[in-house]
């Protein structure tokens, strides 16, 4: 018992709810790892044949990610991160234009080295969890000849909404053509066509920990590969735009895991949208008050940001979790830190809203029967937080 509440036993199975966070490897990107790690564990970048080995495998691989967005093999660049990615987009990219426009709902990775580098303008978001096109386009053609840099996720990591990329990047085009386009595909992988991502910007990043393959990689993909410089040096590796010793093991596994997500991209959006539709009706059907922040109608179906009323958030997670369940305040990232997420302030909710609000994400591997129980579980948290004369 914490308080007044009452709680079933702590040790119980844990349901993971925090699939927006990251993924456990698959078998299949595993038994890729163990392969390549034990056969092919040679530096790749040097002389002799067992580097030579490994050397081959890397390029094989790289072509498989080439491949899948239809970039070219110089232009996919392997890293330790998205977030490595996106500073190396940013602040590698070769341009004298100093204003970057960015949407006030981007993740860190992203806001951060653009305020580093550039003068930001901040685009907000409306209601709906979108990036509000007429602002920008007031925006970009206002500073249309000092526009150097747009960035946008495809996919808010915090609400799922999927961003109107045709609309936004057509704009951009349209007063601002000199200016490069980064994309942040990281939560649209298993679920939308990344070539079609890719054809709206000049620059993508996606990160394999998040369909399950294993962390410490990252992928830029560039369509123009001259148009970054390194910004780590001490070695020419990834075409001179990255230095460092190559993870040719975790590559290999993250390359199995992107053939893997993408043979299964109509399975994932059923299978998730089945959990995430029994999830909101167990939580009707728990009697708590709750709003799905942003609208579902827009969103992939394996993130749902949610507000309880009267309910802090970290008390919910905490609570959650001694009931095992796992889910999370907004992006891992910035979470711990327990500050009001800055996406759905820009979508003009309040900072009580914000801090009442709490993000669910579910996998194809989501059970459904766990997905309702954590949906009842969370109710009754809810109701209970909400209604202190209840403790």
């Amino acid at each position: 018992m914490i308080g007044q509440i009452q709680f079933t036993n702590i040790y119980r199975v844990s349901i993971y709810l925090d699939y927006a966070a990251t993924t456990k490897m698959s078998d299949r990107a595993l038994e890729e790892y163990l392969r390549v790690q034990r056969r092919y564990f040679g530096n790749p970048n040097g002389q002799h044949h067992i580097s030579q080995n490994a050397k081959a495998v890397l390029e094989e691989k790289r072509e498989i990610f080439a491949k899948a967005v239809g970039a070219r093999v110089d232009g996919t660049i392997f890293t330790s991160s998205a977030t490595e990615a996106s500073n190396l987009a940013i602040k590698g990219l070769r341009t004298t234009r100093r204003v970057a426009v960015i949407s006030a709902q981007e993740h860190s990775c992203v806001l951060s080295p653009a305020s580093s580098s550039f003068e930001v303008e901040k685009v907000p978001g409306a209601v709906d969890g979108t990036i509000d096109l007429e602002a920008l386009e007031k925006i970009v053609r206002d500073q249309a000849t000092s526009v150097g840099l747009f960035a946008l996720m495809a996919v808010n990591n915090e609400t799922g909404v999927m961003q109107p990329l045709q609309e936004a990047t057509e704009i951009v085009r349209r007063y601002a053509p000199q200016a490069k386009i980064l994309i942040d595909a990281v939560q649209a992988v298993s679920y939308l066509d990344l070539s079609w991502l890719f054809s709206f910007g000049d620059m993508m990043v996606i990160s394999p920990h998040k369909f399950h393959g294993p962390k410490g990689v990252g992928v830029l993909y560039l369509k123009d590969p001259k148009s970054v410089s390194a910004i780590i040096e001490g070695g020419a590796q990834e075409f001179e735009k990255r230095s460092g010793t190559q993870d040719v093991a975790s590559i290999a596994a993250s390359a199995a895991a992107l053939i893997e997500a993408r043979e299964r991209v109509d399975e994932s959006w059923a299978k998730t949208t089945i959990a995430r539709d029994a999830f909101l009706k167990g939580l009707v059907d728990s009697g708590a008050e709750f709003r799905v922040n942003g609208d579902r109608t827009r969103a992939i179906p394996s993130i749902v940001n949610i507000y309880f009323p009267g309910v802090r958030n970290e008390e919910m997670i905490f609570l959650a979790d001694y009931e095992g369940i796992a889910i999370a305040a907004g992006a891992a990232c910035a979470s711990g830190a327990l500050k009001p997420s800055h996406v759905l302030l820009s979508m003009g909710m309040s900072k009580e809203e914000v801090r009442s609000s709490v993000r669910v994400s579910f996998d194809s591997e989501s059970l459904v029967s766990e997905v309702k129980e954590a949906a009842v579980t969370l109710g009754k948290i809810a109701v209970k937080l909400g209604n202190p004369s209840a403790l």
